[in-house]
């Protein structure tokens, strides 16, 4: 039992400003007990240097210990030669390192909302983020926009990068000329599929897009595979179609899935938009906004990252947010509100200044 103060520092067990933005949570079950392990941003040098993804682990989801930097951003190509980096890409020719060093540069590279999830068949931890940055034809630091997948043996890391793709595209008239689009993103395991949902279409639409058994890779193969013909409803839905969000956070609540998203304004907070459906690839039903009294529609000054089940046959969730800093994004605020499902269905979240978290 314990308080939760939102936007308040949060320290870890070593009294240091806990660095996991864009966030998601893993819960797993360990020696008898639920382990949480917390993934995010490591903003501690602001936008840029890049650090990497941070995590933290707890019982408690109050008291985090420090795991460290468990996907690392890279300096230059030599960085490779390092024993940290020669056991995780020795195997590697220069030109697969060179696309693994795009993906981790620290100086141009864009890492942003990761997130992990276990894949049983290969009793291992895939990550999977938005990665950005220039590209050949762009020095734009949104031109790459792409989503990369790591895996790793242990919650805790390392985590080897595989590399970074564009996903699916429908075919419609909507950036032909641009397929594949992946930037704010999450994943999402159902009980016999994992997913993941991202912005695509220039970040007009919300896609979600199933995942292979080993979850490295969408169904489809993405845009650039050979033969590529995915079929809307099997291997990808749209949701909110040209409806311009993005922070996708979805949970699923006695059959029905909900997905908690935010608008599309940079760094400044916006009104949170929550969509349901029967079938997560099937038709999607925008419910409206479901923060209660937010006087200044801006979901409480902060923006959508996970939502974890507390109390779930009660209805009882926890929506994360952040609330962003841009001008001090190592001191951005983790928002954790009480979200509730109610009996008809609906969806709400309310400000609390401080909390009781039960477990």
């Amino acid at each position: 039992m314990g308080i939760i103060k939102p936007g308040t520092p949060w320290l870890d067990t070593n009294g240091k400003i806990i660095q996991a933005h864009g966030s998601g949570m893993l819960p797993m079950q360990e020696n008898g007990k639920t382990v949480y392990y917390w993934y995010g941003e490591d903003k501690t040098d602001g936008y840029r240097p890049l650090v990497g993804v941070h995590a933290y682990k707890s019982t408690d989801l109050l008291n985090w210990e420090d795991c460290g930097v468990v996907l690392k951003a890279m300096d230059s190509m030599e960085t490779f030669n390092e024993p940290y980096f020669q056991e995780l890409y020795g195997h590697l020719n220069q030109e697969e390192k060179a696309a693994i060093f795009t993906d981790l540069h620290k100086h141009t590279a864009v890492l942003e909302r990761p997130k992990v999830i276990y894949n049983a068949k290969n009793n291992n931890y895939v990550m999977w983020f938005h990665a950005d940055g220039p590209t050949a034809t762009s020095t734009a630091n949104y031109a790459k926009a792409k989503a990369a997948v790591a895996v790793s043996d242990s919650p805790c890391g390392p985590f080897t990068l595989l590399g970074s793709y564009r996903l699916d595209h429908y075919g419609g008239e909507h950036y032909l000329h641009n397929p594949g689009m992946a930037r704010d993103m999450t994943l999402f395991a159902d009980d016999d599929a994992a997913y993941i949902i991202y912005s695509n279409e220039e970040n007009y639409t919300l896609y979600i897009s199933r995942l292979n058994d080993d979850y490295t890779m969408i169904t489809s193969g993405g845009v650039e595979s050979p033969g590529y013909a995915p079929v809307e409803g099997v291997d990808y839905a749209r949701v909110f179609p040209m409806g311009h969000r993005e922070a996708p956070a979805l949970f699923k609540h006695k059959g029905k899935y909900y997905m908690v998203t935010s608008g599309c304004t940079g760094w400044r907070p916006n009104p949170a938009l929550y969509a349901k459906a029967d079938s997560i690839l099937g038709e999607w039903t925008n419910m409206g906004d479901p923060c209660v009294d937010d006087v200044k529609r801006t979901t409480f000054d902060s923006q959508s990252t996970h939502v974890l089940p507390l109390d779930p046959d009660n209805g009882k969730y926890i929506y994360l947010g952040d609330r962003w800093v841009p001008d001090d994004l190592a001191n951005s605020r983790y928002i954790w509100l009480p979200l509730a499902v109610n009996k008809d269905g609906s969806v709400t979240i309310e400000w609390v200044d401080e909390w009781q978290l039960q477990l």
